[in-house]
């Protein structure tokens, strides 16, 4: 072979080498930033069962208001015990609103009446019925985006701020009944708060 054909076949393999790509790289580069945490709020709940008390309402009664204990209490009719139940709720959210509700688990019967109110307080003094059946609340951090709405602390604690007023009145009915339901039992179910968030985008409160 001579030299000008051996020249050619080197030149044409070195190309082909190039070509396939096994003797270099394309050049890459990056960079990376922390991206943070983000961490959610809060929405909770608590009973304080040992603020719970009960007291003999009777009209009637020279010392109205004194204070019971509902399971030795003999009710007779005509008679009016009124409870007290207290919780201590919570919300943490930049954009958190939810409404507390209030049930008790008794309805009445034909000898007897059960009525509840739930109301709340803001200073731990003043203690303000719900608008209905429903109120609504927000987070300390949400005051500037819906500041009509009373605000409820991040965490919850010994110190209630809700409470539910249970009013059990023993009706008189017509006199001389032969003793129809003595010994009797009026068994309350339970007295719950429930806590739920709404969002409503409508509103342009900013929740």
């Amino acid at each position: 072979m001579n030299k000008k054909t051996t020249g050619i076949l080197a030149g044409t393999a070195g190309a082909a080498l190039l070509i396939g790509g096994g003797t270099f790289a394309l050049w890459s580069d990056s960079a990376d930033v922390a991206g943070g945490t983000i961490t959610t709020g809060n929405l909770d709940i608590a009973a304080i069962a040992d603020e719970t008390e009960w007291v003999d309402a009777s009209a009637d009664r020279l010392d109205k208001g004194h204070v019971i204990d509902v399971a030795e209490w003999k009710a007779v009719p005509g008679d009016v015990a009124t409870g007290e139940f207290y919780f201590s709720a919570a919300l943490e959210g930049d954009n958190l609103v939810a409404d507390l509700t209030s049930t008790v688990a008794d309805a009445s019967a034909a000898w007897y009446t059960v009525e509840s109110v739930a109301s709340y307080t803001t200073d731990g003094t003043t203690w303000v019925p719900f608008a209905g059946d429903v109120q609504s609340f927000t987070s300390e951090d949400n005051v500037n985006n819906v500041p009509a709405l009373p605000e409820l602390p991040a965490a919850v604690g010994t110190d209630a701020n809700v409470k539910v007023t249970v009013k059990v009145t023993v009706l008189a009915g017509a006199p001389n009944v032969n003793q129809v339901n003595t010994n009797s039992t009026i068994n309350l179910g339970a007295i719950a708060v429930g806590l739920e968030q709404t969002r409503d985008a409508g509103t342009g409160a900013g929740f």
